[in-house]
């Protein structure tokens, strides 16, 4: 009797034999623009497929689960450079040899000319493994990328005024004396029939409490964005504190009036306490904004009537910051390596101009400083605010200009429009 018996061998691979995963060139990956036709796709590999196959559009890398994912022999790949204005495939040595001891090197050229009157351009023909090469150095160099840096607003900063002391009517720290403007005096406060508390924490009968806030605004360009008054007052303990009211306005008259019964929810009455946070571009009752009367006067007259002490007041001012330091002249350096021309914008004159709406200003930028090639352009640029949390944003124009590297497309802003920013794989584009 024979018994059969079958034996299980399994066979294990080295690694670098097994399928995998990774991001290699598209084959219809473009040879222009060069950013693109350069692009390392095996960078991707640790952000996975979809990163992978989307890249420039989806037509620069792929995602491959096979063999070709183990890492090439020493080989010649496609690297492309911007020769006189035209892209052309100089190559570039890439891959692995199997002696430790060599490095993947050049080891022919032919030699292109695009046109008679131009030098000639070395193509990289083929690579090898051999103990001399390159081996990558960096050497790091300094560039002058200067910037406009200042404040335009300086002469309108925000600002906080304060008048009396928050002591909750405490009358041990000495007279706290309030300032009304001769022009309050001899307006609203005339009609005071016992005349005008002499300041902070007095409580009277019929005597009306007045101050004028004069050194907290400032003139210039920028309007007022905000404005709030900050007010504690309590009722005297006398007859018909529910007749008082508080009075806001400029020169001496009314802007804005309100009953402080109504401010206090229906009640006034003696030794009730009240502090009102106001907006004084949303004042109570009325809904009036009197920032631009306040900014035009460069003051705010403040009057209690008339059997009722104010604590203190705090006025808070913001201006808005429609000033801008803006680059008004800049000009370009231009970093030449094998692989591309990077531009570094230098500032070379400022400016302060009044942003609000969205709108065009000038910006100079002058090309290949101190060449043959040198040109001052006027290229814009697209400052201001707009509506609903859109962005100022630049319609372009390309215009060519000519340059070392041969003919050189620059944007130039036609015209500036509120839009919104939407996305697509080649990068972000305005919305109409």
């Amino acid at each position: 009797m024979f018994k059969i018996i079958f034996l299980s061998l399994v066979v294990s691979r080295p690694p670098s034999d097994l399928a995998s995963e990774c991001c290699l060139d598209h084959s219809d990956k473009p040879s222009s623009p060069y950013a693109q036709a350069n692009y390392d796709c095996s960078q991707l590999e640790p952000f996975g497929k979809d990163r992978c196959n989307q890249v420039y559009g989806g037509n620069t890398c792929k995602w491959a689960n096979n063999r070709k994912c183990k890492i090439d022999d020493c080989n010649r790949v496609s690297k492309y450079e911007l020769h006189y204005g035209t892209y052309v495939d100089v190559g570039v040595c890439s891959g692995k040899c199997k002696d430790v001891n060599t490095t993947c090197n050049p080891n022919s050229y032919d030699y292109i000319q695009l046109s008679d009157d131009q030098n000639k351009i070395p193509i990289l023909k083929d690579c090898v493994c051999d103990s001399c090469g390159t081996v990558s150095v960096t050497r790091p160099i300094e560039i002058n990328v200067d910037r406009c840096k200042g404040d335009c607003n300086s002469d309108q900063q925000d600002k906080v005024c304060t008048a009396g002391v928050e002591d909750q009517f405490s009358g041990s720290n000495g007279p706290e004396p309030s300032n009304p403007s001769p022009a309050l005096v001899s307006g609203m406060l005339s009609g005071c029939s016992a005349g005008i508390q002499p300041g902070f924490d007095f409580f009277a009968d019929n005597r009306c409490f007045g101050h004028t806030f004069t050194d907290c605004f400032s003139q210039g360009e920028c309007p007022l964005r905000a404005a709030k008054l900050r007010i504690c007052m309590q009722a005297a303990n006398v007859f018909l504190t529910n007749t008082d009211s508080l009075v806001l306005g400029v020169n001496g008259g009314g802007l804005w009036g309100r009953g402080l019964p109504a401010l206090n929810g229906g009640t006034w009455n003696q030794g009730e306490q009240m502090c009102l946070d106001l907006d004084l571009s949303n004042l109570p009752g009325t809904g009036a904004n009197i920032l631009l009367d306040i900014q035009m006067a460069g003051h705010l007259d403040v009057m209690v009537q008339d059997d009722t002490a104010v604590d203190f007041l705090v006025l808070s001012l913001q201006y808005e910051e429609c000033q801008r330091c803006i680059p008004k002249l800049t000009s370009l350096s231009h970093l030449y390596s094998d692989s591309r021309v990077q531009d570094f914008f230098r500032a070379e004159d400022c400016d302060c101009v009044s942003v609000e709406e969205c709108e065009r200003f000038d910006h100079f930028v002058t090309y290949y400083e101190g060449t043959m090639y040198e040109q001052t352009i006027n290229v814009g640029q697209c400052l201001g605010r707009c509506p609903n949390f859109l962005r100022c944003s630049p319609v372009y124009n390309k215009l060519g200009i000519e340059a070392p590297e041969g003919k050189r497309a620059i944007n130039v802003v036609d015209r500036c429009r509120c839009s919104k920013l939407q996305w697509n794989p080649n990068g972000l584009y305005l919305d109409e």
